[in-house]
């Protein structure tokens, strides 16, 4: 007959270090899984990987630039108790825009302003800016055509100034040899687009795809994808008077291909660049970089790569809290190399605070919304239910 081992009692103070540590480990779990919330998971089409805007009731807004029943994409709205509605779906050419690759951005009437990346009544189909009311009516403010000097294919949110004027950016049509890309400008009433500069290549800078920053003296400051000394991209500064200056030239050990830039209360730029860095990845990973008012250019953290979980190409510019601390998302990278939220202090600490997988996302790409209490929203462009995507809130 075996013998039966017999149970062996642990002492109290070994009992209670086991209950600490797991109250502990339940508590971190709990906290953890808070923080990050799948608001909504996209299907039949509604891919996104736009940023997101919030009116004053705390409804977000977005686009997906598929889906709708043309499959020319959509704009929608996901209100604060979960409700998804597509408030408008593109049609394409002749007479409405297509491809919407950019976010919106939301007036105090509820009114909603952004670009499609095609389509539109022009002979070439460069896209649209386009205003949507708060009850789902579009209207075509203006169109991107060859013929009328203004480009095509925007694809980075606009913005607006103090007296109410759009400014923003198209990265040119790589199928005509004279489109590089522009930096335009329409009139409160979303008409009278003008160009305020055209980009004329490699030397000067192309294809601006990231969201400009305008300062208080009227100064724009944005990145170009490509082009400069080393052909991986420009940070550049546009006066009111249309006179641009490079501020930096990208040579790949401090980055490549930037995204945009975004900017605190005191003046300093922050941006990302998609490629470039540490040479853990094939085309380096990414970075995060800080340009002082002075015009100091730093790397604040070179991204390690997918075998080191830190994070990997980033495909937005990052948020800057109160305390100058980062906030952004990567597109791969993270425990399961399928993206992560980041943060990074002002020294240049950086922490995954949430990595991404399967059912909560896959990929994050637009630029995160933060709202005035502090929380993250972002998209995610596969994972979730369907395999769509995700809209996501993050509590820090």
């Amino acid at each position: 007959m075996a013998c039966k081992p017999l149970a062996r009692r642990a002492s109290p103070r070994l009992t209670r270090f086991l209950l600490l540590t797991l109250t502990a480990v339940l508590a971190f779990s709990s906290n953890a899984s808070a923080k990050f919330k799948v608001l909504y998971s996209l299907a039949d089409g509604e891919w996104t990987g736009s940023s997101l805007s919030m009116d004053s009731n705390g409804d977000l807004y977005g686009t997906t630039p598929y889906g709708g029943p043309d499959g020319d994409g959509t704009v929608f709205r996901l209100s604060r108790d979960g409700v998804f509605t597509a408030l408008y779906s593109f049609k394409g050419q002749p007479d409405d825009g297509a491809f919407p690759h950019a976010g919106v951005i939301v007036d105090s009437a509820g009114n909603l302003y952004g670009t499609t990346e095609s389509g539109g009544i022009g002979r070439t189909g460069g896209g649209i800016v386009f205003r949507i009311s708060s009850t789902g009516r579009e209207k075509v403010l203006d169109y991107f055509d060859e013929a009328n000097g203004l480009g095509g294919a925007p694809a980075a949110d606009l913005i607006r100034d103090a007296s109410g004027d759009f400014y923003g950016t198209s990265r040119g049509q790589a199928d005509l040899s004279d489109d590089h890309g522009t930096v335009f400008r329409l009139d409160r009433k979303g008409r009278n687009m003008q160009v305020l500069y055209a980009f004329t290549g490699e030397k000067d800078g192309a294809s601006p795809r990231g969201g400009l920053v305008l300062d208080n003296a009227g100064n724009l400051y944005g990145t170009t994808s490509t082009g400069g000394q080393f052909k991986y991209g420009t940070l550049f500064k546009l006066s009111p008077d249309g006179k641009k200056k490079k501020l930096h030239e990208f040579n790949g050990g401090d980055g490549m291909s930037p995204n945009g830039v975004t900017a605190d209360s005191f003046g300093n730029l922050y941006g990302t660049t998609n490629l470039g860095g540490s040479a853990n990845c094939f085309f380096g990973c990414g970075t995060v970089f800080k340009v002082a008012p002075d015009g100091t250019f730093a790397v604040l953290y070179r991204f390690q790569g997918h075998a080191a979980g830190d994070g990997a190409d980033p495909q937005a510019e990052p948020v800057v809290d109160d305390s100058g601390t980062l906030w952004g998302t990567t597109a791969a990278g993270g425990a399961g190399d399928n993206g992560t939220i980041y943060e990074i202090t002002p020294d240049g600490v950086e922490t995954v605070v949430h990595s991404f997988g399967n059912r909560n996302g896959i990929s994050p790409g637009g630029r995160l919304l933060r709202d005035k209490s502090g929380a993250l929203y972002g998209t995610a462009s596969f994972g979730g239910d369907f395999g769509q995507g995700t809209i996501f809130e993050f509590k820090p």
